[in-house]
């Protein structure tokens, strides 16, 4: 997951899967509910609530190779704007990869967004997301 040369470093995409999902695993699991037709199922979603930090987190991985348009509920929270941390992680293709020497192409890119407890979201292909909602 993490190669070394002598001189560089280079962190391979599952290194960054496991980095997002051991920092964002919550104590308390939710059972979401997705509503996915396609066959093998190409997306996957968690919910889980962090007690410590109070924060929310939605795990999305949409494995194909063509965007997925969602329609997030969030069940039981006030409506209103929730501001929150979102984070992809995405390739080019599903065997997209880090070189050595190479700038890294696979890596995460997070920015603040504001939700509301019902909103759309385009997860991108080969990507996983991770939204870390406060509340």
């Amino acid at each position: 997951m993490i190669y070394f040369t002598g001189t560089e470093v280079f962190l391979t995409p599952n290194y960054h899967v496991q980095q997002l999902f051991g920092q964002n695993s919550g104590d308390t699991y939710l059972p979401p509910r997705l509503d996915a037709t396609s066959k093998p199922p190409t997306l996957a979603a968690s919910a889980v609530r962090d007690f410590k930090s109070g924060h929310l987190i939605i795990k999305i991985v949409n494995g194909a190779s063509a965007s997925a348009a969602l329609t997030v509920e969030l069940a039981g929270l006030a409506a209103g704007e929730l501001k929150a941390t979102q984070t992809v992680l995405t390739g080019a293709d599903a065997n997209a990869f880090n070189e050595d020497g190479q700038p890294p192409t696979v890596k995460p890119a997070a920015s603040e967004v504001t939700l509301k407890p019902t909103f759309d979201y385009e997860a991108p292909a080969n990507s996983l997301t991770v939204f870390r909602i406060q509340n």
